[in-house]
């Protein structure tokens, strides 16, 4: 039964990285607009 959770187990835990680094991509993003929005750079 071991060998069947495995891949699963691996395919989610590389869902889990992907996920932090888009978040992670989208808060800077956000950021960088809101710096951008405030002093009218926009």
């Amino acid at each position: 039964m071991w060998n069947h959770c495995q891949p699963v187990s691996d395919c989610l835990q590389r869902l889990a990285r992907l996920h932090e680094r888009t978040h992670a991509a989208l808060e800077a993003l956000k950021k960088s607009l809101l710096h951008q929005a405030l002093p009218g750079a926009l």
